[in-house]
């Protein structure tokens, strides 16, 4: 076979460019998609694809045009694109439907936009009028833009019309968590379940703000609940997943964290839960390999770059560490709890390497931060905190991590004031 065969034949299979076009299309439909692991605000629902769904198919027809794509780059552009609005958390059968109107558009043979007809049963329940719509869709890209104050207004404004309407209650939540006002975010949550007792991303966002509060026991119970309503939800998945780490049940979310990974291996909030239970469990190394594959999923997620700091001894050669986490910091686009949390990240790295002024400055600059959050003090709710706490990490949970039977004494030692009593 001659050279100009052979080139041909490996063009021909070359779908390096189509693979690439399918991931750009997915995240012009899907541009700052929700991330697991954190209020779904921002999710494209079936409601609001259908002009966005056009905008993208008619730029995927502009942009092909040019090209002459084989079947077998059909079929890797058209795959690396549902491979993408699945990593984005669109759910399974949606991506499916997004994908079919992508490969229909490919062919010449879509007559039109396969969403524009309502599922069976959607639009019997809620229709949306159109200027609701359009509303929705426009805070929800201001949501996607980070600008979470402007989306904010949208959505009070849209639920001023549409009281009732639980998607919109619901992303109003979400943005409000991105300012950290996470009492505020839980009522529009809580009325969005209200209003829909099968919606499993309110149920989701509503026991996540409950974890960041410290209400664990309650947290728990409506993320099971989620993940109960609808399986497929890899975010509830996460979400609960975080919660039974957090509360050191690493089996359980070790599960839940692998069942989300066997169907998206590049979903970078499980991928980080598996980093967290690594490190709560000693192994720093692994975790740090973990956090490698995490910020090749996602390369500017704040938690990801902060316990990075957390897993070794910060030096000098960290110093390209240390200028991305302030770029991150300062992006004024992340929530104040991540930003806190990459300040004390950048505190530790200057604490490790003796620069104490600095490292002061950023652990004062976390605190004020976690100061803007925080609830004012409210007997009632710290007395639930605390009974939640209890009943949280009780005689059961003690008994849960396993005993040892050797009666080898155990000396606990430290400086005074470090704990060392109550342990």
């Amino acid at each position: 076979m001659g050279l100009r065969s052979k080139a041909k034949i490996l063009g021909w299979f070359n779908a390096s460019e189509a693979a690439k076009i399918g991931i750009e299309l997915a995240e012009k439909l899907v541009p700052g998609a929700a991330n697991p692991g954190e209020p779904q605000g921002n999710k494209l629902t079936r409601e609001i694809l259908v002009g966005d769904l056009e905008m993208v198919f008619q730029q995927a027809e502009r942009q092909l045009s040019g090209l002459r794509l084989n079947f077998f780059k059909k079929a890797k552009l058209a795959n690396s694109f549902k491979w993408r609005l699945l990593e984005s958390g669109i759910e399974g059968s949606l991506a499916d439907e997004i994908t079919q109107g992508l490969v229909l558009q490919l062919s010449g043979a879509r007559a039109h936009t396969p969403l524009s007809r309502p599922a069976e049963g959607v639009a019997a329940d809620r229709p949306h009028p159109r200027p609701a719509k359009h509303l929705l869709a426009q805070a929800n890209r201001s949501m996607a833009q980070g600008d979470y104050s402007e989306a904010i207004g949208i959505y009070e404004e849209l639920i001023r019309s549409t009281p009732r309407d639980a998607i919109a209650l619901n992303n109003l939540g979400a943005a409000l968590s991105k300012l950290g006002r996470y009492k505020d975010a839980e009522e529009y949550f809580r009325r969005a379940v209200k209003l829909k007792p099968d919606y499993s991303d309110a149920y989701s966002n509503l026991g996540t703000v409950l974890r960041w509060r410290g209400f664990f026991a309650e947290s728990l119970d409506l993320l099971r609940c989620a993940v109960k309503l609808n399986p497929k939800n890899t975010d509830a998945r996460v979400n609960l997943g975080m919660c039974l780490a957090l509360a050191n049940r690493n089996r359980d979310a070790r599960a839940h964290f692998a069942k989300v990974l066997k169907a998206a291996p590049r979903n970078a909030d499980a991928l980080f839960g598996m980093a967290l239970i690594d490190k709560s469990e000693g192994r720093f190394e692994a975790s740090s390999v973990m956090l490698g594959r995490v910020l090749e999923a996602r390369p500017d997620m704040p938690s990801a770059w902060a316990s990075l700091a957390s897993v070794r001894r910060m030096t000098s050669s960290d110093s390209l560490w240390q200028k991305k986490a302030e770029e991150i910091a300062a992006g004024g686009n992340i929530p104040p709890i991540e930003e806190a949390e990459l300040r004390f990240a950048i505190g530790k790295y200057h604490d490790d390497l003796g620069n104490f002024s600095r490292a002061f400055e950023s652990y004062q600059r976390a605190n004020e931060l976690l100061k803007t959050i925080a609830d004012p003090y409210d007997r009632d709710s710290h007395t639930k905190f605390v009974d939640e706490s209890i009943g949280s990490f009780g005689r059961n949970f003690a008994g849960e991590q396993g005993t040892h039977a050797s009666e080898v004494p155990v000396l606990v030692v430290g400086m005074p004031r470090s704990g060392t009593s109550l342990v």
